[in-house]
């Protein structure tokens, strides 16, 4: 570990300029990622020239979580070795750079805490603001269609995926519950506890299943972690728990005005008729039921291809094979993905990915569950539990998103070590 004091003292003069272009990455992430890619950019120059780059080599040299997070992006590299489509591997690589330049970068910058506060005040701003321009913009198109719809789901993501969105959101309300129930004396809890309602209510909203399940999760356990004991020592176990009765009131409540949980219900029942792999074409295709397919064929891919998958750009050649080998439809037509991070992993990768993947996940999370750092173990929790249903790590938008929060989490808690 490089010497906290000296490394601190040669990133001084430098703080505020990379604070400011970080805080420019994380405040436009949600509705405007180019301008984030370019803060980024800015931030990658300006520290290979100032000479942080040494400084970063030295401390990824010392750092076992910082080679993980490097070797996954490297494991695609070497995909490409074996893959017949290289256009597309390269494609796929370029989309997935941040995974080795966000360690690489921010290794180099001091992570005090006052700076990882106010990217965390500025997430909660701009993640609010986000859900009010898609209220008045989906408001227009209720006033120009009448129809309802406009408030749900992908209508009101307007073009962005709305389980992407629906993690910012859950991310920016754990940064809220945590003010409220881990700093109750310095914020006002009244206005915290309505903006913690309205990010659930984005949630909702945009209708993304796993997301919303996956909040009410964090809604219920993270005041629990946080406060431990003093949660029943004291009158915020009632805060806590009118939190939690108003949100599932609200989540039960809204399933009357939008319930896609009835395609869950309806899927398992037709998966328990065992429907013939022959009139798979006949099913009406949701998200649900197109899932269970892809699923199925992907497991049946990796089974041929073990130890290190298809290669990282002969993914859409070599699902469409199995789709069609299957007779699925759907697949075909959509060229579409796994739907699941772990198996879209193993397609590309293998098992050799899909071990990779699983140990990029549980490093941070015993490391963060050993530290108590309840707010980076839970935003692992939010990335793997929604990565089971997403290849969240395949699209800009989720990646961008994890490999800047994530490496930013790791480095504060391990300068916070090292300060220690």
């Amino acid at each position: 570990m490089t010497n906290t004091k000296n490394h601190k003292f040669d990133f001084q003069n430098k703080e505020s300029v990379s604070g400011i272009l970080i805080i420019i990455y994380f405040l436009f992430l949600p509705l405007l990622p180019v301008v984030s890619i370019v803060s980024f950019i800015l931030l990658a120059i300006y520290f290979f020239f100032t000479g942080s780059f040494k400084s970063s080599l030295t401390r990824i040299k010392k750092d076992w979580g910082l080679k993980i997070f490097l070797l996954y992006f490297l494991l695609h590299v070497f995909g490409m070795f074996y893959s017949s489509n290289i256009h597309y591997g390269f494609l796929d690589l370029q989309t997935k750079l941040t995974f080795l330049l966000f360690p690489l970068v921010l290794s180099g910058m001091f992570f005090d805490e006052s700076l990882f506060i106010r990217i965390k005040n500025y997430f909660i701003i701009i993640c609010s603001i986000t859900f009010i321009i898609l209220l008045i913009t989906s408001l227009y198109q209720y006033i120009q269609s009448s129809d309802s719809g406009s408030f749900f789901y992908i209508k009101l993501s307007h073009g962005y995926h709305p389980t992407y969105l629906s993690i910012y959101f859950c991310l920016a309300l754990l940064f809220v519950l945590e003010k409220i129930f881990k700093y109750p004396s310095e914020y006002p809890k009244l206005i915290l506890i309505l903006l913690s309602l309205f990010l659930f209510t984005g949630i909702l909203f945009l209708s993304a299943r796993t997301s919303t399940i996956v909040t009410i999760f964090c809604i219920v356990f993270f005041p629990i972690f946080i406060l431990g004991k003093k949660l029943f020592t004291n009158r915020i176990w009632f805060l806590h728990g009118l939190i939690v009765l108003i949100s599932t009131s609200m989540f039960f409540g809204f399933l009357h005005l939008n319930n896609r949980f009835n395609q869950v219900e309806e899927a398992i029942v037709a998966n328990e008729n065992s429907i013939p792999a022959d009139t798979i074409t006949q099913e009406a295709p949701n998200s649900t039921n197109i899932r269970f397919h892809l699923w199925k064929n992907a497991v049946q891919l990796i089974g041929r291809n073990p130890l290190f998958g298809v290669g990282t750009g002969d993914i859409k050649e070599e699902l469409v094979s199995i789709y069609t080998e299957n007779n699925y439809e759907y697949g075909i037509k959509e060229r579409i993905s796994p739907h699941n991070q772990f198996l879209h992993t193993g397609v590309i990768l293998g098992i050799t990915g899909m071990v990779l993947l699983a140990i990029y996940f549980l490093f941070p999370l015993y490391f963060s569950f050993k530290e108590k750092d309840w707010l980076y173990f839970f935003f692992l929790i939010i990335v793997l539990l929604n990565a089971m249903t997403e290849s969240i790590l395949e699209r800009q938008a989720g990646i961008l998103f994890f490999t800047a929060f994530n490496t930013c989490f790791y480095l504060r808690l391990r300068f916070r070590n090292s300060i220690n």
